[in-house]
């Protein structure tokens, strides 16, 4: 079972990219500043919780078998990597006019930024299952902005 923590983390940031969905929908004034600062603030927040909020370790670690020896605490793992990257995807997409296959491109790069420092500062460990997971997180975190914003400009119309 997935940590409290991560549960409330992502009804969180399904119901922020939601209401940025709604507003993006109704056109409302400032609502792609408003999400571009809070995707600024999304990246640095990202930054400091996957890498400099480690301690550096002494070997770099690199594992690029995809899902070797997975077990359920892994799939945890894997779970709370794709709740961590839905904001990127979606916010990406509310403070731009990008298509939904954008936020997995997004969410690649983004990720795969993040696992090269992590191997580079060696503060992690640099593995192909988080860059997966974390793909898929952007993609689906598009995906919600996409259907949330489609369902509420057919009720603005």
């Amino acid at each position: 079972m997935l940590p409290t923590f991560t549960v409330v983390t992502c009804v969180a940031a399904f119901v922020i990219i939601a209401c940025l969905a709604v507003m993006r929908a109704q056109q409302a004034e400032g609502s792609r500043a408003l999400a571009r600062c809070t995707l600024e603030g999304y990246i640095v927040t990202l930054l400091y919780i996957t890498v400099f909020s480690r301690a550096a370790i002494t070997e770099m670690r690199l594992h690029l078998t995809p899902f070797e020896d997975f077990n359920p605490i892994k799939w945890i793992g894997f779970a709370e990597n794709v709740i961590l990257f839905l904001p990127a995807g979606a916010l990406l997409l509310a403070g731009t006019s990008c298509a939904v296959h954008t936020g997995l491109w997004f969410g690649g790069f983004l990720s795969l930024c993040v696992e090269l420092l992590q191997l580079i500062s060696r503060r992690g460990i640099a593995d192909i299952d988080d860059l997966l997971a974390n793909t898929l997180g952007g993609l689906l975190g598009a995906a919600w902005y996409c259907l949330v914003r489609k369902a509420a400009s057919k009720q603005h119309t």
